[in-house]
C-alpha cells in the first residue's frame, strides 16, 4: 500500500472518531449505526493514538537527540 492511500485511510479514520466523539453515543452504537466493524474501530483509535503519542514524544525531544 502506497503512503497515500494510507494517508488517506487515516484520515477518514480520525474524521470517523471524531464524529463518534461529537455524536454523544457509546462505541457500539455508533458502530451499529453507522455500519462499521466495531473491531477495525478500535484498531484505528490505538493506531491513530500511538501515532499521535509518538509526534508528541518527538516534539519533546532536543533538537538533534535520537530519543535513545
Amino acid at each position: 500500500m502506497d503512503a497515500t492511500t494510507v494517508e488517506i485511510r487515516y484520515q477518514r479514520w480520525v474524521q470517523v472518531i471524531q464524529d463518534w466523539s461529537n455524536s454523544g453515543l457509546t462505541k457500539r452504537d455508533y458502530c451499529q449505526q453507522n455500519a462499521i466493524d466495531e473491531k477495525q474501530f478500535y484498531y484505528y483509535q490505538r493506531r491513530i493514538r500511538a501515532i499521535i503519542a509518538g509526534q508528541g514524544e518527538r516534539s519533546a525531544l532536543p533538537e538533534g537527540s535520537s530519543g535513545l
